[in-house]
């Protein structure tokens, strides 16, 4: 049985290392949409779908790069 110290250490690991997985997939997303955002604001180009095509390519690329770890 575990005792409270050894669940609340678990716990925390737990919450460390799935804040890294999310942050190494969501980090590129996030530059990869400001970088098309800020090309959309330069262009003047007003396509929703021009934000999202990168950052979901990018993260599902990631998403099949990272899967074994």
């Amino acid at each position: 049985m575990l005792e409270n110290s050894q669940l609340m250490d678990l716990f925390q690991h737990m919450l460390y290392f799935t804040t890294i997985a999310i942050t190494i997939i969501l980090l590129p997303g996030l530059v990869i949409g400001f970088l098309v955002s800020i090309f959309q604001a330069a262009t003047q180009i007003n396509e929703t779908t021009l934000s999202f095509r990168p950052k979901i390519i990018i993260m599902l690329l990631l998403l099949a790069f990272l899967s074994p770890w």
